[in-house]
């Protein structure tokens, strides 16, 4: 057996990235000086977009690295926030930075809330994905989650008098797409009584027994109805709120396909093309959000590191599991670059050893880089930094050139970093995610 060992530009490169670095050993939830992140400014001119890429859902140390970027980009004008979450779970982040009410937050499906389940219909995965919902961290993920909810309505309330707010949106699937009957029934109780809107409800009523392809069958009709009444509609809710009904029943229905294709996948070539009919689906919010905003609005968007791509053609990987858009169709980082190449910015967290909890009992939960790899030379630099990826210097030819970088679940990659981001955020040990305080 041939054993791997350090890459041969390792030392040279690590002489450069000790200099190169900016150190925030101190970040965490209240987030380290966002000055400190002030060299960001001049390669943020002209960006629109930013891409916060985390390489593990499971840990707990992506979320003060989201704090402390989001912080710093809120500083810089940055107002709009996309995370990898429903659409429908969302919206409820969204009136809770808006509104303060924590009970938006007990609503979100993807923290625990059943409300949305169908009682005549068991709505599970099962098939490949089955062990990842049924083993699924839902405490700690919520916990997490509602910290970080709280955190952002804090930067957002320390606004200046007068100044825009953070507005925050999920840009996948709904993993429970009935949720979105809970937002359908919002614009519809503020309608008034109409046999036009009787007419609408009789078509979303759902049907006892119905299998979820024949809900999503409904839910076309009553889009198809929707599009022929759309002037009728419109007058009696207004053009902004029927848009809305629109949207939401768009993507609850495809919601519904993508779960349709998902849950019961056994094979890892079905679980593909169901993971690129839920990349496309990332990608259609993300442009929703964008064209709905101004040319001088910002956006940060929250994801996986390969949903965060800015070249899926440079990133090889072992044929396992189903990646981002399931190797059929492009990452939406990947798509998003193409249609703004010249507006993205890109930061990638790496990590180079620890743990997580992540619910797959087949797969390891420690985490581990070889030698070989690009984390494992990083972690010589020091424990957590920020690392721009685009020198001059010929030290830094590790960046550029093909390494080994690990990622979720120590799947093993291999890029050129400086074609995928433009800063690599790095934490040394990461811990699984952490519980709610007492």
């Amino acid at each position: 057996m041939i054993r791997k060992r350090r890459p041969p530009a390792a030392s040279a490169f690590l002489e450069w990235a000790r200099q190169a670095a900016v150190f925030v050993d101190d970040f965490g939830e209240d987030g380290a000086d966002v000055e400190r992140l002030a060299f960001l400014d001049k390669a943020l001119q002209g960006k629109r977009i930013v891409y916060l890429g985390e390489p593990n859902h499971w840990i707990h140390e992506k979320y003060p690295y989201r704090l402390l970027m989001v912080r710093y980009l809120y500083s810089r004008g940055w107002r709009h926030l996309g995370e990898e979450l429903g659409w429908s779970d969302g919206r409820r982040v969204d009136r809770y930075l808006e509104t303060g009410e924590s009970t938006e937050l007990d609503c979100v499906t993807a923290y625990g809330y059943e409300g949305a389940n169908r009682p005549d219909r068991d709505d599970k995965p099962t098939g490949l994905l089955a062990d990842g919902w049924t083993s699924f961290p839902t405490e700690l993920f919520r916990a997490e989650q509602v910290r970080f909810a709280h955190a952002l309505r804090r930067i957002s309330e320390s606004r200046p008098p007068g100044s825009e707010r953070l507005h925050f949106f999920g840009f996948d699937a709904d993993y429970i797409p009935s949720a979105g009957y809970e937002q359908v029934d919002e614009l519809l109780c503020a309608a008034p009584d109409s046999p036009l809107i009787a007419e609408m409800r009789a078509l979303l009523a759902r049907v006892d027994g119905e299998t979820v392809r024949q809900e999503s069958a409904r839910l076309s009709a009553a889009l198809e109805w929707l599009e022929e009444n759309r002037d009728r509609v419109e007058r009696l809710i207004s053009v902004e709120s029927c848009g809305r009904l629109r949207y939401a029943l768009l993507n609850m229905r495809d919601s519904f396909r993508y779960t349709a294709a998902a849950y019961p996948a056994t094979d890892w070539g079905k679980l593909r093309r169901a993971m690129a009919k839920r990349e496309l689906i990332m990608q259609r919010h993300v442009t929703t959000v964008l064209s709905g905003l101004g040319p001088e609005e910002k956006v940060i968007l929250m994801s996986h590191n390969q949903h965060l791509a800015k070249d899926d053609d440079g990133i090889s990987a072992p044929e396992v599991g189903a990646g981002a858009g399931g190797g059929i169709v492009p990452s939406t980082g990947c798509y998003i670059n193409s249609l703004f190449p010249k507006e993205v910015f890109s930061v990638w967290m790496l990590y180079d050893h620890g743990r997580d909890c992540q619910p797959y009992p087949r797969l390891a939960s420690e985490l581990r880089s070889p030698p070989s790899s690009l984390n494992a030379v990083l972690a010589e630099v020091g424990s957590v930094f920020i690392l721009p990826t685009h020198s001059s210097d010929p030290r830094s030819d590790l960046m550029s050139g093909e390494t080994e970088i690990v990622s979720m679940y120590n799947q093993v990659l291999r890029a050129r970093l400086v074609n995928q981001c433009d800063a690599v955020f790095f934490v040394r040990e990461v811990s699984p995610l952490a519980p709610a305080r007492g």
